[in-house]
């Protein structure tokens, strides 16, 4: 799929293999939506937010290393850090 700017880019962070293969394929099926990235954890997720800015980020609650919440947390302290990116929209998820 060739990226267009009408794209929300889209970063999916849950440590189950079949739950990220799920909602990568329904969020696939949404033009709008671009998914660039994938996380088994909330550590990684929280690596990937700060490298690859995408406009919205899929957590999952539960999740080994960092949970969902405590990503989300330690993105929103990061924010204020002059070379952060701006904190994307975040849905958790159980």
């Amino acid at each position: 799929m060739v990226e267009n700017s009408t794209q929300h880019r889209v970063l999916i962070a849950d440590d189950e293999a079949p739950a990220r293969r799920e909602l990568k394929r329904l969020l696939c099926a949404d033009p709008s939506l671009l998914v660039i990235g994938e996380a088994e954890n909330g550590l990684d997720a929280f690596t990937q937010t700060m490298v690859l800015r995408p406009d919205i980020v899929f957590l999952d609650i539960q999740m080994p290393a960092m949970s969902g919440i405590e990503t989300v947390e330690k993105l929103l302290a990061n924010h204020n850090h002059p070379s952060s990116c701006l904190s994307p929209p975040m849905m958790l998820m159980q």
